[in-house]
């Protein structure tokens, strides 16, 4: 995997305005971007499209609280251990529909065996499980992987307050650009 910075005007006009706000963020931040790996094809896609998607490195605010080996239980949700983590600020669709089984496998896809570090970022939700931010590898944000995937959709109202919220809300648009055909991989 290679780092590279990416190209504000090529990036914004891929994205139009949000793609712009996004472009000059990453232009201004020290982190890079990371093409990540193929991630599949969109939510309620057809197959899987073979391409490499640019998605920032966004760094944990914060050491993590937790990390290690991760097992992953849906396109949003995953486990470390005994501690069940629902990622922050992204909503994947449920596991039981076709759409679900794709993003659960997108995610797994990023984390590929690597090891997995996590910030709690709110309260534990209705179920008990963290809600945290989560990092693979040398800083792939597992929500904006999914969300530059079209693999699942920002949930605005748990985005409130938090750093990332611009790069997520431009990478979800970006994405569903991509999962309606409007935009190539």
């Amino acid at each position: 995997m290679s780092f590279r910075r990416p190209r504000p005007l090529r990036l914004a006009s891929l994205l139009g305005v949000a793609g712009m706000a996004l472009a000059v963020w990453m232009a201004q931040s020290p982190a890079r971007s990371l093409v990540a790996p193929t991630l599949g094809g969109p939510i309620g896609g057809s197959a899987p499209r073979a391409c490499q998607i640019s998605v920032p490195v966004l760094p944990l605010p914060g050491p993590a609280n937790v990390q290690g080996v991760a097992r992953v239980i849906d396109g949003d949700t995953l486990a470390i251990g005994p501690e069940r983590i629902r990622l922050n600020g992204i909503n994947a669709a449920e596991i039981d529909t076709p759409a679900g089984r794709q993003a659960k496998a997108a995610l797994g896809r990023v984390i590929a065996g690597r090891p997995v570090a996590c910030l709690a970022v709110d309260q534990p939700d209705r179920y008990g499980r963290m809600v945290a931010r989560c990092v693979v590898g040398t800083g792939i944000d597992l929500g904006a992987a999914m969300l530059a995937a079209g693999q699942a959709r920002a949930w605005e109202h748990f985005l409130t307050n938090q750093p990332h919220r611009a790069a997520y809300l431009a990478l979800d648009a970006a994405g569903q650009r991509r999962a309606a055909g409007a935009t190539p991989c």
